[in-house]
This record gives C-alpha cells, sequence and structure tokens, in this order.
C-alpha cells in the first residue's frame, strides 16, 4: 500500500470491507492525488476546476494564506538552497511535504479505526454504519468534503494529478523537438492532452496491470510496456522521460535506471509526485535524484485534489561528466 492514505487500504484488511468499498465503486490511483497552483489551460477547452476544488476553495483561500506566510516561502527557500549545490542530499524532503507526512501518520491511524468500525458493522449487518462508510473513508484520504463521486470524476478526467497549463507548458519546453516517452501512462491523461493541446510529439506506454479505472478503456496512443521499452526500442533515445505518480515501489527507479543506460542522451526527466517519503516511488529513486548525476533546474507546485496531498512537479537536467 502506497503512503498515502487510501481507500483501497480498506480492502486489504478483510473481504466483508472490501464488499463494502465495492458497491461505492470509488476510482482509485496506485499511488495519491494532487498538489498546489490552480489556473487552467487556455490553449484548448479545458474542463472546470475539479469538484473538490470548488467545494474547498473557501479552505484553499486560508491555506493559500498560511503558505504565503510561511509554507510556500519556506518551500522556496528549500529549493533554492540547491540551486548551485553538487550534493543535493535531502533535496525531496521539502518543509511542506515533511510536514504533510507528519499530519498523514495521524490520518493513517485514523484509517485503520475506520475500518475496524465497518468490519463490525459488516459482522453486525448494521446497514446504517455501512451506508456512510464510503463518505468516511473518502474524507479520511483526501479531506473533508470529498465524496467518492468526486474522486471518480477527477482520476477520470485527469488521471491520480490534475494538469494545469503551466504544467503542460513546462512540459513543452522541456521536451521542444526532442519527443517525449511517458512510461507508467495509465488511461493516457496527460499524453492525450499534450499531443492534442500543445502538438507535443509524446509515446505513451503502461503495462496494464495497475489501473486506476478497470472498467475504462485506454486512451489511444498508449501502448503495452514498461520500464524495458527504454532499453529495447532505440527510437525512444534522447526522448525526455515522463513520470507522473509513479507507484509507491521499484518502478521509477527500474524506469530512471534504464533511461540513462540506454543512451547518454537521455538527459532530462520531468517528474510529477510527491518527494522522499511520500505516495511515489521508493527511497532509492529519490536516491539517485539527490545523486551527482541529476541536477534540479525547475520546479512547480500543482493543483491539489482535496487537502492531503503534496505533488510537485519537478524537471532534472542529467549532469555532464567530464574526465
Amino acid at each position: 500500500m502506497h503512503r498515502r492514505v487510501c481507500i483501497r487500504a480498506a480492502s486489504a484488511s478483510s473481504s466483508a470491507v472490501l464488499t463494502v468499498l465495492l458497491t461505492s465503486k470509488q476510482a482509485q490511483c496506485n499511488s495519491t492525488p494532487l498538489a498546489p497552483s490552480s489556473s487552467s489551460d487556455s490553449r484548448a477547452p479545458q474542463a472546470a476546476p475539479s469538484p473538490s476544488w470548488n467545494v474547498l476553495q473557501p479552505l484553499y483561500s486560508l491555506r493559500d494564506w498560511a503558505l504565503q506566510s510561511g509554507g510556500k516561502s519556506a518551500d522556496d527557500k528549500h529549493f533554492a538552497a540547491f540551486a548551485s549545490k553538487t550534493n543535493t542530499t535531502g533535496l525531496m524532503s521539502w518543509p511542506s511535504l515533511v510536514k504533510g507526512l507528519e499530519t498523514r501518520a495521524k490520518d493513517e491511524v485514523a484509517f485503520v479505526a475506520l475500518t475496524a468500525t465497518a468490519r463490525a458493522a459488516v459482522a453486525s449487518n448494521d446497514t446504517v454504519t455501512l451506508a456512510t462508510m464510503p463518505q468516511r473513508f473518502a474524507e479520511a484520504a483526501y479531506g473533508p468534503g470529498i465524496t467518492p463521486e468526486m474522486r471518480n470524476k477527477h482520476v477520470e478526467e485527469f488521471g491520480c494529478v490534475k494538469y494545469t497549463r503551466e504544467a503542460m507548458q513546462l512540459i513543452t519546453n522541456t521536451s521542444r523537438s526532442r519527443g517525449v516517452v511517458e512510461v507508467g501512462a495509465g488511461h493516457g491523461q496527460w499524453a492525450a492532452h499534450l499531443r492534442r493541446s500543445y502538438q507535443v510529439d509524446i509515446l505513451a506506454y503502461d503495462n496494464m496491470t495497475a489501473l486506476p479505472l478497470s472498467s475504462r478503456p485506454i486512451a489511444s496512443g498508449v501502448v503495452d510496456g514498461d520500464e524495458s521499452v527504454l532499453v529495447t526500442h532505440r527510437h525512444l533515445r534522447g526522448r525526455v522521460l515522463l513520470l507522473v505518480y509513479p507507484d509507491p515501489g521499484p518502478m521509477a527507479f527500474k524506469t530512471l535506471t534504464n533511461y540513462m543506460q540506454s543512451s547518454p542522451s537521455n538527459d532530462a526527466l520531468v517528474y510529477v509526485g510527491e518527494g522522499r517519503g511520500g505516495a511515489n516511488a521508493d527511497s532509492r529513486f529519490f536516491d539517485l535524484l539527490e545523486s551527482s548525476s541529476w541536477e534540479l533546474e525547475s520546479t512547480l507546485a500543482l493543483e491539489p485534489f482535496g487537502t492531503k496531498g503534496f505533488e510537485r512537479m519537478f524537471v532534472f537536467r542529467r549532469r555532464i561528466v567530464t574526465r
């Protein structure tokens, strides 16, 4: 289970709770929701802000004020401190994420308690309590006011992370004429939007084993494949690597390692997700990003789903090794 509280966690605890959760038809990501920025895409018809954003806007106004006076400036200072450093140990543990992970640990305790409540309700055939469980799980996972339907809609439109105009433009500027290869593309929402609205030459792959919406067809343009394609497909060499919300396991590390080993021209990574200890990738992936092999070129806050996500976009460039 990923370290961000996830409704799927309850299904692992008992088959009875799994039955309850299946009735909610909750969309899932093998990782989590989103992080800060709120612009829409003016290049093409853009979906309206996600329902969670509309419902929680007053809350975010307060959150933005708090970030302006503390959290955001602390994050900015954190990343700025690494601008000219070769040793970037600690880069992927920014202040708002570290603080958020402390809160997340408490959320997980509450989530376990909810799971116990659901199991007890199943055992006693307490239909009134059972009817409230999908909503209670959704709020535990994503924040107050979030419903399973809101999460479904978000995942259907964007995948696990909502793209913004700034995010799309940053990928476009980074790739320019060299193209992009995305591994772990899921249902292909990011790739489809880049291709359709920004005319980006992007080749997207997913092995189709952990899709968040099992009933939804894959977008055209997403090809069956995993990190091995970076080694076996020569035509992918030289493209920018895009990783959006990778699983909380070895996939991201294997993908980046294959990318680096397959060609010296593979020298640009766009990573979208949380940092060390969060919902995505593993420690080896973040060790590699914080090594002398890569340097941070830019980072961008994204628009969160709910109130419990800390995703950002990062552009890394491979350091030139001089002999």
